[in-house]
């Protein structure tokens, strides 16, 4: 296969900064993607696009294996759900190396991955091997760009705590960015005894999986969202009561799992508040990372806030994890992923809030450094079930800060905007997104080098 690209010229706007930053981000259709690199450095977009990946075999999986008794959400029709939720883009990674590098998956995971050769616009398809699988969300690069690494998991593997014949089951391989071998670097399978309460079992499905900056552990987030009591299948306006029963049970906690890649082991850290679905190592200190819970549900009705998100700062040492500290607030509400950077003597985590706040935690004290208004917008209101998470224009679901920190440049539905960290103050100039009408932004953009 091979991508089509395309050089978008960003107009000198006056006023607007040199922004040392180069960060990707996805969108797409029903029928195709488009793969952007926002060069901010060069005030260009290289994009690439091609048509919707249909992968052989992936409906009948699907329909015979992973949902044999009925699609969720309210979904009749496979081949939809497969491209909405299996196959629709999550990120892609770029590291200079002349490869882009994509993940798929909404509510679900992609069946394979994407890799875009940014000289030949050549697509090839990545799989890992050994059957019908499913792959991570969100990858990660060693830390001399190297490698590219994702997770991979048997289409068998089911909720954590169902009776199964067959033991979950997750892989991490290892993708050689210049000749795209792969390698199986380990394997890690359920414990004996997790039926019994004796430990932690293995998610279903891995969200992201990121690498320590001098490659020794693997973290993995599973974004399982697993409600007490199931969402009942039907919409909202037939069962409310039952929708309410649900929300009221509330989510299931979730662990955390740590692989040290060196001895090939792993263990799991329970995460007090549920669903922590995006893991981000301190720029410093390589055995420190931060989680973030998101305290959220998926419904057929939408993306439901369950009660604020938490922060949590985590150390690794000797074979085990210990909590450090955590952030929260009544507003911090989050379905997206932080960014952990350093701005002069300070190390900090830059956190979009729905809908439209911009947050900044002093890592060190995990104390809040300071507190954005993006735009006005009434300030969100929790039932006892939850809420449904507003939808504005305005509101930014990515956050990626200038090499040396003085700046964050934000998406949101029209344009990107740049906050300037030093003057405190959102910059009055923007830049086109110059996406085309019907195609959307995907999942989250990831910055140079993540």
């Amino acid at each position: 296969m091979e991508a089509i690209k395309e050089t978008i010229n960003l107009s000198i706007i006056a006023g607007l900064p040199n922004l040392d930053l180069v960060f990707s981000a996805c969108r797409s259709n029903r029928e195709g993607y488009l793969f952007d690199v926002v060069n901010c450095r060069e005030r260009e977009i290289s994009r690439w696009s091609f048509p919707i990946i249909k992968v052989d075999g992936a409906l009948k999986e699907i329909c015979e294996v992973i949902y044999p008794d009925g699609l969720p959400y309210n979904y009749d029709n496979p081949e939809l759900y497969y491209i909405d939720h299996y196959m629709t883009p999550h990120v892609v990674q770029y590291c200079d190396r002349e490869k882009l590098f994509v993940s798929f998956g909404v509510a679900e995971n992609g069946f394979c991955n994407a890799v875009i050769d940014t000289k030949t616009n050549k697509v090839n398809l990545i799989s890992a091997t050994g059957g019908m699988k499913l792959h991570s969300s969100t990858g990660d690069f060693d830390s001399r760009h190297n490698h590219w690494y994702y997770c991979a998991w048997p289409t068998t593997n089911t909720s954590r705590d169902k009776q199964r014949d067959t033991p979950n089951s997750i892989e991490i391989w290892s993708v050689e960015i210049e000749t795209l071998k792969q390698e199986c670097v380990i394997r890690i399978e359920d414990v004996e005894g997790w039926d019994d309460g004796k430990e932690y079992a293995l998610p279903r499905k891995v969200h992201q999986l990121t690498i320590s900056p001098d490659d020794r552990y693997a973290i993995m987030s599973p974004f399982e969202y697993e409600q007490e009591i199931p969402f009942p299948d039907v919409p909202y306006e037939l069962d409310p009561q039952g929708y309410e029963r649900s929300y009221r049970a509330g989510i299931k906690k979730e662990t955390v799992i740590i692989v040290d890649l060196e001895k090939k082991s792993y263990w799991q850290h329970l995460i007090p508040t549920p669903v922590p679905a995006h893991l981000e190592f301190d720029p410093v200190e390589s055995d420190v990372f931060y989680a973030s819970a998101h305290n959220i549900s998926i419904s057929s009705a939408g993306t439901k806030l369950e009660g604020p998100a938490q922060i949590y700062k985590f150390k690794i040492q000797d074979n085990a994890t210990k909590i450090l500290g955590s952030y929260s607030s009544q507003f911090l509400y989050r379905i997206t992923q932080h960014s952990v950077f350093c701005f002069k003597d300070l190390t900090l985590i830059a956190i979009t809030s729905v809908p439209n706040k911009l947050v900044f935690v002093n890592a060190d004290t995990m104390e809040l450094w300071r507190f954005v208004e993006l735009f006005e917008a009434p300030e969100i209101v929790l039932s006892a079930n939850g809420e449904l998470s507003p939808d504005y224009m305005m509101t930014c679901y990515s956050v990626n800060p200038t090499l040396d920190g003085r700046y964050i440049v934000l998406e949101n539905a029209t344009e990107f905007i740049v906050y300037d960290v030093e003057e405190d103050e959102l910059l009055e100039t923007s830049l086109e997104r110059n996406i085309p009408q019907g195609m959307s932004g995907r999942g989250h953009t990831r910055t140079l080098g993540q």
